[in-house]
């Protein structure tokens, strides 16, 4: 990690330390503490942390949180009213469903803050690693090289007339075979 990155994770984890104080601060005062959105803010400013030293996995974990936290699966609620104290909570909400804008937000900063292992994970689950993306690559080289390999240098040169027009890997198996045949053809 580069200096410049040091210098903005630090910066963007003393922010959210002094957000979430200011959150904790604003709810006390209110005399109503609304955990769900605290342990949200304190989760992004712990990812922070990792994030500068590397741990990506547990970033994960902590997005998982950040999402549990945004469905309002699980909620938390502290009230004080002079001096007595009592917490609500619900494990499962089953008939309240919905989406704490609140904690939508902190995930949006999550996401931006960490835009890179999240583009390279969802590039891997869409397309795949690099590795399948090359042995996929090959496996097509090698069908359309057997494919056209079986062809007179007559219909490659009509083939070669609509090289554009095919994918990649017969472009590939294509030029490998003008390669190997010597043949003079002009793209």
């Amino acid at each position: 990690m580069s200096k410049k990155d040091v210098y903005i994770n630090t910066v963007l984890f003393l922010i959210s330390v002094l957000l979430l104080g200011l959150l904790i601060y604003w709810q006390i005062v209110d005399e109503f503490l609304i955990i769900t959105e605290t342990v949200a803010v304190s989760l992004l400013s712990i990812s922070f942390i990792f994030k500068r030293y590397g741990l990506k996995k547990i970033q994960y974990v902590l997005f998982v949180l950040l999402i549990i936290l945004l469905f309002n699966l699980i909620d938390f609620s502290y009230t004080a009213h002079n001096g007595d104290t009592s917490t609500t909570y619900f494990t499962s909400k089953t008939v309240v469903f919905g989406i704490k804008p609140t904690v939508f937000l902190i995930i949006l900063c999550f996401i931006l803050v960490n835009n890179k292992q999240f583009s390279h994970s969802i590039k891997n689950i869409l397309y795949g690693s690099s590795i399948e993306q090359n042995e996929k690559f090959d496996k097509g080289i090698s069908f359309y090289y057997e494919k056209f390999n079986s062809y007179s240098d007559n219909d490659l040169k009509d083939i070669y007339n609509l090289y554009k027009d095919y994918p990649k890997e017969a472009q590939a198996a294509l030029m490998k075979i003008k390669e190997e045949r010597s043949l003079i053809i002009e793209l």
